[in-house]
């Protein structure tokens, strides 16, 4: 059953919204009356809930909000009980209750950002959307307005694996309250100027923890056969400071650092411009075979061996 506010508003827009749910099925054949029905209750009603003890006011435009954005995101599967990953269910159910002031302001605004987030988490290897859903959760109540909150979601997004946001995350998080900047990178009580600078100079800082120089910190990519992107054993080289990874015609951009790695589209061009390191000058695992390559840039080195598909990363000595 229905929150009571949420029944008023759908009674007086029954209309519009069930030209709504028409015109989803007319453009998506697959499109699931009962799925959507499910969503509504799963994880638009506890919305409404919360938004309507906080705001009373703001009910109708989040009804709108949510039918237009729960549509869409049903229909492709992304949310509801067909949806191939839990993560957008969860978001709305958990991070969005815990910012329902912030819901209340922006609806529509909040609900595409934060749906978008725990979708790009999910569809990329190695991230940790369960993690991101679990900080957002509690770093909801620290944010003060609508603004704060969205810039915390992707600094923590980079928390949670997303490497490749990690310059744009460290300009967001050097405006944020220390209180907020510090719930969201999960980093323990410190001065927050001083673990900013930390973070800017060294990717492999992990707050609260004191880096081992020349020793393994990363493993990153995996074979194709288990869901990974190599399907032959890789090889790393060094271009412009940045790790470049080939398995047989396939070459991405590695971004790594302590928080995870993520791998981008790059060119043979960018590969053979690269340089191989002629030492590694780090403690290679044994459980790796043969050395088969080994890159530098200032901050990381990468090798690859005969026995794994993993690009293995230390802190340089």
């Amino acid at each position: 059953m229905l929150c009571d506010a949420f029944i008023q508003v759908l009674k007086s827009g029954r209309a519009d919204f069930n030209q709504q749910v028409a015109q989803a099925r007319r453009e998506n054949p697959t499109f699931d009356d009962a799925a959507f029905s499910e969503f509504v209750q799963m994880c638009m009603d506890p919305l409404v809930s919360a938004v309507h003890g906080i705001a009373p006011e703001a009910v109708v435009d989040l009804v709108q909000a949510m039918w237009e954005t729960g549509l869409q995101l049903v229909a492709l599967r992304l949310a509801g009980p067909q949806a191939r990953e839990p993560w957008i269910n969860q978001t709305w159910q958990q991070v969005l209750v815990a910012a329902a002031a912030h819901v209340a302001r922006a609806p529509g605004q909040m609900l595409g950002s934060f749906s978008n987030a725990a979708h790009h988490l999910s569809a990329t290897p190695g991230a940790r959307p369960q993690q991101w859903i679990e900080v957002m959760t509690q770093a909801a109540g620290t944010a003060s307005d609508v603004g704060a909150l969205l810039k915390a979601g992707q600094v923590a997004a980079w928390r949670c694996g997303l490497a490749h946001y990690r310059e744009s995350a460290l300009a967001q998080a050097r405006g944020l309250p220390a209180a907020l900047a510090q719930a969201v990178l999960q980093a323990p009580d410190s001065a927050w100027p001083d673990l900013h600078a930390q973070l800017s100079a060294d990717p492999w800082h992990m707050p609260g923890e004191v880096p081992q120089a020349g020793h393994e910190v990363l493993r990153a990519g995996a074979f194709s056969g288990f869901g990974g992107l190599f399907a032959t054993p890789p090889q790393v080289i060094a271009a412009n400071d940045q790790i470049f990874v080939r398995s047989g015609d396939d070459v991405w951009l590695l971004m790594a650092d302590a928080f995870g790695a993520t791998f981008h589209r790059a060119t043979q061009e960018e590969f053979s411009q690269g340089t191989k390191a002629e030492s590694a000058d780090v403690d290679v695992p044994g459980d790796i075979g043969m050395l088969t390559s080994s890159a530098r840039t200032r901050s990381t080195v990468a090798v690859t061996g005969t026995l794994t598909h993993a690009v293995i990363l230390f802190a340089p000595r």
